[in-house]
């Protein structure tokens, strides 16, 4: 910002985000716990901040950003859950996550942009199959949406991130 190019100070916008999740559903889906039957529709979620702990603590290299433990929407448990006609925009890392025990589920219609990694991520990095039917994360629907400019903070984000999940839907994104 060069202030000597005629630009009053008193007229601009100066956006700091102090927020890395705008939003958390938070379940308990290993003591079966789940949050249910929410629908959101036609809001803005805007203007997340990046998360660095992982950065510090270990490292930011892996496929997809993987290490990221957050996520402007982070949906923990959700079931029969419903994002539509939303936008999310302006993240730190991922748009929005279908996160451990997330079910009948999904994100339609929507636009996700200006993304810190990616847009979608589903499901958690664990090797093998989940034993605790619980913490499964399944029937998760992207559809309809737009996912795009991605990897602003994080360049391994995806459009959409489908790790240790069974019965999802990606269509007409």
């Amino acid at each position: 910002l060069n202030l000597n190019d005629g630009v009053d100070p008193n007229n601009l916008e100066i956006i700091a985000p102090n927020l890395v999740e705008l939003l958390v559903l938070n379940g308990s889906p290993q003591k079966g716990i789940f949050v249910r039957g929410l629908r959101f529709n036609g809001l803005q979620f805007l203007h997340s901040l990046a998360d660095y702990s992982n950065c510090l603590s270990s490292t930011c290299d892996g496929q997809s950003a993987t290490f990221l433990e957050t996520a402007t929407i982070n949906a923990i448990g959700a079931q029969d859950t419903i994002f539509d006609s939303v936008t999310i925009s302006n993240t730190g890392g991922y748009g929005i996550w279908f996160n451990s025990g997330s079910s009948r589920s999904g994100i339609t219609n929507s636009h996700l942009f200006d993304l810190g990694a990616g847009g979608v991520r589903i499901g958690l990095p664990v090797s093998g199959s989940e034993s605790n039917a619980n913490l499964r994360t399944e029937y998760v629907f992207v559809n309809n949406s737009i996912i795009e400019d991605g990897g602003h903070v994080y360049f391994e984000g995806t459009g959409v991130f489908a790790q240790q999940v069974s019965s999802i839907s990606v269509t007409h994104n």
